[in-house]
């Protein structure tokens, strides 16, 4: 079996098992004359704060307009990203569906806050929607259920994880979700690749060769004790910075899947090995807010549900081909691929369940994502 080949096999199956940065421009322009040069710094402002601010200076938002209707839709991500392109797509398709009665303003780069910030405004009203990776949600913690999906190797494979997205068990914590945070899930406009381990410098093979390694996750406390219990030197943060943080040393790894790291040449330039280990499967979820929702009509109600549902069947269709494509191109790139040895990562998953099942998420949660067939 040829390296491409290998990989594809490993990167399809897995064993059974963030006070803003920044404010958007006119939001800043009033604070400074407000505060003036009191030195409280718009990072020290509440996130209600913000929502607030921005609901006063007339920040866009949902309106049942009889002829159009501007939505404003926030991500973190860059221009050219993952959250980018799921988020185009939505846009395009509801703006197609409604003849151009409803179109999406698409603001990017955390230009509105953070992860963390827009929910706040969601849950307010004074933001329509947010992109994002379906367990950010779990930032919340009235939406504490949904780190059960965090869970590493909870999915068997892709099929076993789009079989859980179209299970009652899904609909149920998406239901959940949406009566404990006023935010509605409408879908995933995205899919993503498995998570693997891709490194600098250090080959890693087995789980001896995480220890010490310095690995750049996202700012979540599950996933700092994942990588943890795995023996590596977590450090939480935000992708923006990753490719200098990477050059640099300041970190060894990252552990996005081989999509992204395919269509980014800087990070690409960088890294030297993957390790295929396919912890988590996930997808970029699109979320609404339910104060906004509630303001629409009907009509307005099925063009987006339409849209988001179309934009969901052609990312599952194209999920297959843009993976095979992305392990072509590391290929090219002279990045070495390596199979894991994975049931020593699998110990340290059976603690991290029985640590938080019945605490953070009902007992029996876990078991039965697992017990979904796939389709």
């Amino acid at each position: 079996m040829n390296q491409n080949s290998k990989f594809r096999r490993l990167q399809n199956t897995t064993p059974h098992a963030r006070t803003t940065e920044r404010l958007p421009g006119t939001l800043a322009t009033a604070c400074r004359s407000v505060f003036g040069e009191i030195k409280i710094g718009f990072c020290s402002l509440a996130p209600a704060l913000v929502a607030l601010l921005a609901v006063a200076l007339g920040a866009p938002t949902a309106s049942a307009d009889s002829d159009k209707l501007k939505l404003t839709l926030g991500h973190v991500g860059g221009n050219a990203g993952v959250y980018q392109a799921g988020a185009a797509r939505f846009a395009e398709r509801v703006e197609e569906l409604s003849g151009g009665r409803v179109t999406v303003k698409i603001v990017p780069r955390g230009a509105l806050g953070n992860i963390s910030e827009m929910w706040v405004q969601m849950q307010q009203g004074s933001l329509d929607l947010q992109v994002v990776d379906i367990t950010a949600i779990t930032l919340l913690k009235s939406a504490a259920r949904a780190n059960a999906l965090i869970t590493p190797f909870l999915f068997r494979d892709q099929d076993h994880y789009f079989a859980y997205r179209d299970s009652s068990l899904f609909a149920d914590l998406a239901n959940a979700i949406r009566d404990s945070t006023n935010i509605r899930y409408l879908g995933s406009v995205i899919e993503r690749a498995p998570r693997v381990v891709a490194t600098t410098n250090r080959a890693v093979k087995t789980l001896q060769d995480m220890k010490g390694l310095k690995m750049r996750v996202p700012p979540h406390p599950l996933f700092v004790e994942i990588f943890s219990g795995w023996g590596a030197v977590p450090v939480p943060t935000g992708a923006g910075n990753l490719f200098m943080s990477l050059k640099t040393g300041l970190v060894d790894g990252d552990g996005n899947g081989i999509i992204g790291l395919a269509n980014n040449a800087p990070k690409a330039s960088v890294i030297r090995h993957v390790t295929p280990i396919n912890w988590k499967r996930s997808s970029v979820g699109l979320w609404f807010s339910e104060a906004s929702w509630k303001r629409l009509t009907p009509e307005q109600h099925q063009w987006i549900r339409d849209a988001a549902a179309d934009a969901e069947k052609q990312s599952r269709q194209e999920y297959d081909q843009n993976l095979k494509s992305a392990i072509e191109k590391l290929a090219t790139l002279g990045i070495e691929l390596h199979q894991p040895e994975i049931s020593e990562f699998l110990g340290a998953t059976e603690r991290f369940v029985k640590k938080h099942e019945g605490t953070m998420w009902p007992a029996g949660e876990v078991a039965a994502i697992q017990a979904i067939r796939s389709q």
